[in-house]
């Protein structure tokens, strides 16, 4: 940084100067001469002189001291430090502690700023004579290596595979140059000032847990991290022994979804997407030029549909589902067409039953031409019914995001099948999943963007619980008695009941552990099935 060139001026003493006081009124520039000798009076401003080392301006590292030598034959009254920053004007004296090397800071600012200041010093003399050096600048660079290109594999089993490029230094606001002389980091790792790029640390929630010097980094079992939990991952770059401190808002840090299935919800309900080892497929089936429209240019609404089967779900029938514009199925009737803002499940609010797609806040009148449609077909090869948001936007806001165009698949065995063929911009804000008919058991695929990814080309499949296998009654007649027995199945006990008729109503008898139950002959006609229960 060039400083502006300084001279020295001195003044000769002519004469002797004496000063009295003179009579009447105080006046603090009235002087008395005495014989022939002149008065002497300080003509030369003070003498400032910024000599500042500058370095890389670390903002993490705190204030920045601002040194000068500041001189004047008088003395120096005062000496001020101003300088802007975002909330306008500020000064601050500057202080010595030999009466001749002032100093002041300012304090950090945001990497990227450029800081202007000015020193000010005024003289003892009588005349206050003054002086302004400056303004002078420098760039607020932050010590932070950003790693370039931090990318992570996103739904996958059991395995995230982190990956990163040459970090880059942050660089000043845009057209604007660090000053010359000014060290700086550089992508080739070398600062030009002896710093050599060591190694990178990777970081799991905030922990440490690796050292590399390559470039990539795998996660599985064997390191540690479990299922259906997000992890917040940091990569930061290591120079000559230092580290770039970070924090989960720094360009390394973002939220992950190690899995591609879940844990059973309390019915048994289980999800899984098409990433990884799995059994569930990508297979978009198109019905915009083949489906019935149910609902068509609306922002906020609902249809009713007829299923073509008796779709079963958390153990009970249903032959009709509510359509709702805001990507969601529901079972039971809604108090609204527009339930609000989406929430976790289960919520233990209205609507209950649901089905959610990509539940939110969205609209299918606006967005361009044409107009958003929810369309519904019964595919009777796969013995499957069909629902397909089209080209659906979020509620108006500015900016607009979407469109979204994806569909639920409802099988008549219970399966449902979420696809996921265009999904553009944000998707930050959706319940992906489904809730029971009380509102007390759920399960959640995708919340506000945690679990499964839902990028375009994504398959999630819901399947219920297999059902238990049912026990075989069978009847031995035997010296007076009737043996009932009946197969193992595994379950933790059974439960005989009777009937007069084949239809019922059926009473319990007993409820035991073992495989048999004794009864007298000669009751008459009677009606026996046994009961499995498995404990849960």
């Amino acid at each position: 940084m060039r400083c502006p060139r300084t001279v020295l001026l001195s003044a000769a003493l002519l004469g002797l100067v004496v000063l009295s006081a003179m009579a009447g009124p105080a006046d603090p520039l009235s002087t008395r001469l005495v014989g022939d000798a002149q008065p002497l009076l300080d003509t030369t401003p003070p003498e400032i002189l910024h000599t500042q080392p500058f370095s890389l301006v670390e903002a993490e590292a705190g204030a920045t001291t601002i040194l000068a030598q500041i001189s004047d034959s008088s003395g120096i009254a005062s000496a001020t430090l101003s300088w802007e920053d975002d909330t306008g004007p500020v000064e601050t004296p500057m202080t010595s502690a030999d009466g001749l090397t002032y100093t002041a800071e300012i304090p950090a600012q945001s990497p990227g700023a450029r800081i202007g200041y000015s020193l000010h010093a005024v003289d003892a003399s009588a005349a206050a004579l003054e002086t302004t050096l400056g303004p002078f600048f420098y760039d607020v660079l932050s010590n932070t290596w950003a790693i370039a290109d931090l990318e992570a594999t996103d739904g996958l089993y059991d395995r995230i595979e982190l990956s990163w490029g040459l970090p880059v230094p942050p660089a000043p606001e845009p057209g604007r140059e660090a000053l010359p002389g000014r060290p700086c980091l550089n992508p080739e790792g070398d600062s030009g000032v002896g710093r050599a790029l060591d190694a990178f640390r990777i970081y799991r929630n905030g922990i440490e847990i690796a050292s590399t010097s390559g470039f990539s980094y795998v996660e599985d079992s064997t390191t540690g991290i479990l299922p259906d939990i997000n992890y917040i991952y940091t990569v930061t770059a290591v120079w000559s022994g230092a580290e770039a401190p970070f924090s989960n808002t720094d360009p390394g840090s973002f939220s992950l979804r190690p899995t591609g299935s879940s844990a059973p919800d309390a019915f048994g309900y289980l999800w899984e997407n098409n990433y990884g080892p799995s059994r569930v497929s990508y297979d978009w089936f198109e019905i915009a030029s083949i489906g019935d429209t149910l609902l068509h240019n609306i922002d906020s609404g609902s249809a009713w549909t007829q299923l073509p089967f008796n779709f079963f779900f958390y153990g009970l029938g249903y032959d009709s589902v509510r359509v709702s514009s805001h990507g969601f199925l529901c079972f039971d009737p809604l108090n609204s067409d527009n339930p609000g803002s989406n929430q976790y499940l289960p919520d233990g609010m209205e609507p209950d039953a649901m089905i959610c797609a990509f539940w939110d806040q969205l609209d299918l009148s606006s967005g361009g031409t044409p107009r958003g449609t929810v369309l519904g077909y019964h595919d009777p090869v796969e013995n499957r019914f069909v629902i397909q948001w089209q080209g659906a936007m979020r509620a108006p806001a500015s900016p607009q995001h979407g469109p979204y165009t994806f569909q639920v698949l409802l099988h008549d065995d219970g399966r449902i099948l979420f696809q996921y063929e265009t999904m553009e911009d944000d998707l930050d804000s959706a319940t992906v999943g489904i809730e029971n008919g009380d509102g007390d058991d759920g399960l959640v695929c995708n919340y506000n963007n945690l679990g499964s990814t839902l990028v375009a080309g994504t398959a999630i499949l819901i399947t219920p619980p297999v059902p238990e296998a049912a026990p075989t009654l069978g009847i031995q007649r035997s010296a007076g008695n009737v043996l009932l027995s009946w197969n193992n199945v595994g379950a933790q006990s059974y439960t005989l009941f009777e009937a007069s008729q084949p239809w019922g109503p059926w009473q319990p008898v007993v409820t035991l552990a073992t495989l048999n139950w004794a009864l007298p002959a000669g009751l008459g006609q009677r009606f026996y099935q046994v009961e499995a229960s498995f404990g849960d």
